[in-house]
């Protein structure tokens, strides 16, 4: 009964307005899980006020993620502009939140100011060191039927960068993606003793050797994951509350 907790929850905050920290973030969770996410970031700059210092970083990273979700919002009723300022203001403040520079460049696109959209992605990439914002310029030139330039995002990439594994990893994956199964193996195999605790990287590889008939090989590959079975192309991990998932 989310009306008549929220309704409960506004009494306790007007009783104590300033003691009542796990009220506020009850209401908080509440008006996330409703959508209601400009009410949810005013509720949430006041928690961050109320907080020990030992708590602010955590609850200032949650504020940040209510802003994103308040952002989106706000692109999709059309205030695009506002969307554009409330995500640049969150990169401005803190230059490693990956989300950010993604969502940015989408919206960016969206309104066709792809130039950009692309300067955005690949200055997320430089600040962060994330391969995301560069996974969401690889969908726009894949959804532009530009599947050249979509390989060229993570050629360019390892050349600019010293840390090529997961950049391997990632073209990899796009030429899987692609059906170019022998150019994906070669970058598998180029970073397959470099790379522990990723079983996807070795199903990757089973799969693409019993495409090729090499079945062997491919057996030999998969018996490697069974050890690591829970985490089966559970790729990505959050920070924050450990949740795991395949897609980002």
């Amino acid at each position: 009964a989310d009306e008549r907790a929220r309704a409960t929850l506004e009494r306790i905050i007007e009783t104590g307005p300033d003691t009542t920290v796990s009220a506020y973030r009850k209401l908080r969770d509440l008006l996330t899980r409703g959508l209601e996410w400009e009410r949810a970031s005013d509720v949430q700059k006041k928690l961050v006020a109320m907080v020990s210092i030992e708590e602010r970083a955590q609850e200032q990273s949650v504020a940040k993620g209510i802003r994103l979700g308040l952002a989106m919002q706000l692109a999709e009723q059309g205030r695009v502009q506002d969307a554009i300022d409330t995500l640049g203001s969150i990169i401005e403040e803190d230059e490693g939140i990956v989300p950010a520079y993604v969502r940015l460049g989408e919206v960016l696109a969206l309104t066709d100011e792809t130039d950009e959209a692309v300067r955005v992605w690949l200055r997320g990439f430089e600040k962060t060191g994330s391969t995301e914002p560069l996974s969401a310029l690889q969908s726009f030139y894949l959804k532009d039927d530009q599947p050249e330039e979509a390989i060229g995002v993570w050629k360019q990439a390892m050349v600019l960068s010293d840390n090529e594994v997961p950049l391997r990893y990632c073209l990899g994956k796009l030429y899987y993606r692609l059906f170019m199964l022998e150019e994906a193996l070669r970058e598998f195999r180029m970073i397959e003793d470099r790379v522990s605790g990723l079983p996807a990287l070795h199903l990757y590889i089973a799969r693409i050797l019993e495409r090729q008939g090499e079945l062997s090989a491919a057996l030999t590959k998969t018996k490697m994951l069974v050890s690591e079975i829970e985490g089966l192309i559970m790729d990505y991990l959050c920070s924050i509350c450990g949740w795991r998932s395949s897609e980002w």
